[in-house]
């Protein structure tokens, strides 16, 4: 009887606490270089790290998707438009108007897919950033001052600053660094490409969900019930992935974010601006 009244008391715990009842629970988040944000079981958004311009004061609408940038932060309300803050000097948080699916903030602009599947990108012209492919998207990660997004028949397209050669195949997601990529292929292997010199050397076998690309390393989380991954360059401790099992993975520079079963956030890796501090 006793075991019994314990398992319902943890029961019911467990059932409040994925509620958001006894503590904030979160439902995506994302790694910037030197800030986080994160979506709240309400639909608010929460930021921490660096704050001195603006990059973690997220407005007062409830959101379902966030991307923190290098100095700005934008994401996608629940009516489909885009809200940016931050630093705009070069037009980053000033997203165009329509209905957006999903999108991606870079180090001085923005990229993000339309309802219809078009790309479009907004902030800084520099390198091409904005010269965006032709064809219908289904996903974008626009890091630094670069961009690789998937289109609807899962080819990869690169462009902007050191843009690492498309590889060719089938993949459902992609994510970008400095001059290498990361993606997830139809089959849920993982394939890099680009600069591998100092990083992606000794990429996992298995299947995955979804990879996110820093400076020097690495993380994916599995398809199934498994333990994420990171490897590459691990001096800030970025290659220490929390123990458990996760439904949400972002990668930032020099430090990863992950949500847990529980909609808990766990961050490891570079803190020096606070940015993988995350609140309790």
């Amino acid at each position: 009887m006793v075991k019994l009244r314990v398992a319902v008391v943890v029961s019911a715990l467990l059932s409040l606490a994925c509620a958001g009842l006894l503590w904030d629970t979160y439902s995506q988040v994302t790694a910037g270089p030197h800030h986080s944000c994160a979506i709240k079981h309400d639909g608010y958004v929460i930021c921490w790290g660096k704050h001195d311009q603006g990059q973690t004061s997220s407005p007062g609408a409830r959101f379902v998707q966030v991307s923190a940038g290098e100095n700005h932060t934008c994401g996608i309300v629940t009516d489909g438009t885009v809200k940016c803050w931050g630093s705009d000097d070069d037009g980053q948080s000033k997203p165009p108007s329509g209905i957006f699916r999903t999108v991606s903030a870079g180090k001085a602009h923005t990229c993000g897919i339309t309802i219809a599947g078009g790309l479009q990108c907004w902030g800084s012209r520099e390198y091409g950033i904005q010269s965006t492919p032709s064809g219908v998207f289904t996903q974008v990660d626009a890091r630094g001052e670069n961009a690789c997004a998937v289109t609807s028949g899962g080819a990869v397209r690169c462009w902007g600053k050191d843009a690492p050669d498309a590889p060719l195949g089938s993949y459902q997601q992609v994510s970008v660094g400095p001059d290498q990529a990361c993606g997830v292929r139809t089959d849920k292997t993982l394939h890099c490409w680009g600069n591998l010199e100092a990083m992606l050397v000794g990429a996992p076998g298995g299947e995955w969900a979804e990879v996110g690309v820093g400076v020097e390393f690495a993380c994916a989380r599995p398809a199934e019930d498994a333990l994420m991954r990171c490897w590459g360059t691990a001096r800030d401790g970025q290659t220490y992935q929390p123990f458990g099992l996760y439904d949400d993975l972002d990668v930032g520079v020099h430090h990863a974010c992950a949500i847990d079963r529980l909609g808990g956030i766990a961050c490891w890796g570079r803190d020096n601006d606070g940015m993988a501090s995350p609140p309790m």
